[in-house]
């Protein structure tokens, strides 16, 4: 089910349905639709948020793990490796960490792109769904950026790795562009 889960927040991740780390409410209740009807069960969007939530836990851990010299990821296992004597220090100062010295975590990888860090940063939507595919998307490295699509204006603004953004509407003038 978890596999099903994460490709499912893969595919509306790349779909641009994903704002910062929040995924949209529409993608939520499709999320929802598909996984239902996949297992045939009744979950809620709560079930598969916590999910979500479960799933980024054992993320940030490997990924912690994987920071400190020692410790790899081996792909082929799906697991993170290190020598004994790695592992005996580690445990001792993080004993909460014991169970990952024989655990497995699929799909990893796939993981690191929904919740590595790198696709919070690069990937914002114009206004996810409703985006036409010439609309410019904001560069990260600048504070602020404009976007207008679908008679919309968009005024996206980074504050400390968070994104914000006022929508405003105009109408369009008779040259069917919006006023500046």
């Amino acid at each position: 089910m978890d596999h099903y889960l994460i490709d499912l927040l893969l595919d509306h991740l790349h779909r641009g349905n994903r704002i910062g780390q929040t995924f949209i409410s529409q993608a939520w209740t499709d999320m929802v639709m598909s996984f239902n009807a996949m297992f045939k069960s009744h979950c809620d969007k709560d079930v598969l948020k916590n999910r979500y939530k479960h799933l980024r836990r054992h993320y940030n851990d490997i990924k912690i793990l994987l920071e400190h010299d020692g410790f790899s990821w081996d792909e082929t296992r799906e697991m993170v490796t290190a020598e004994d004597h790695v592992w005996d220090s580690y445990i001792k100062a993080h004993p909460d960490a014991r169970s990952y010295r024989v655990k497995t975590v699929p799909r990893y990888q796939k993981l690191s792109v929904v919740y590595g860090q790198d696709s919070y940063k690069a990937r914002y939507s114009c206004l996810a769904r409703n985006a036409d595919s010439e609309c410019k998307i904001p560069a990260t490295d600048q504070s602020k950026s404009d976007v207008v699509s679908h008679g919309l204006r968009i005024i996206f603004t980074m504050h400390s790795e968070e994104l914000q953004f006022l929508v405003t509407s105009f109408p369009p003038n008779k040259y069917g562009s919006l006023p500046d």
